[in-house]
């Protein structure tokens, strides 16, 4: 498959107590929430928009840089860049998009078993050695 595009998008790690926030997409995948960077956009502010957008999260403050990955689509020819940043935030998740099913707070113990990319485990499993 010969690539057509690169895609970045940014995902914040959210977490409260022992759990991490994943949001679950329509092909029940489950992921961290965020979305692609329009053109224009810095990353922090598409990561504003997209957390307002798929949460009603109006007040987040955005922290470091937790994890960097790459995958390519299987179902288009589009690489996605994610970057991953630390997120904070005390208020409730209200989902508002088709794009996330539900919503759960995983701990660490069990995102092994958790249908995600190993992306994601991975920026959990770097976060979680760092804090």
């Amino acid at each position: 498959m010969t690539l057509k595009k690169r895609q970045n998008t940014i995902k914040a790690l959210i977490r409260r107590g022992d759990g991490v926030l994943f949001v679950k997409d329509p092909k029940d995948v489950w992921e961290l929430p965020g979305g692609r960077i329009i053109k224009g956009e810095t990353p922090a502010r598409a990561l504003t928009r997209e957390l307002k957008e798929e949460l009603c999260f109006d007040n987040v403050k955005i922290g470091n840089i937790v994890h960097r990955f790459s995958f390519v689509s299987k179902v288009t020819p589009i690489e996605y860049d994610v970057t991953v940043y630390e997120c904070f935030t005390d208020e409730d998740v209200i989902l508002q998009t088709e794009e996330a099913k539900e919503y759960r707070w995983i701990n660490f113990s069990g995102i092994n078993n958790l249908n995600t990319r190993d992306g994601y485990k991975r920026a959990l499993q770097q976060y979680f050695f760092v804090h």
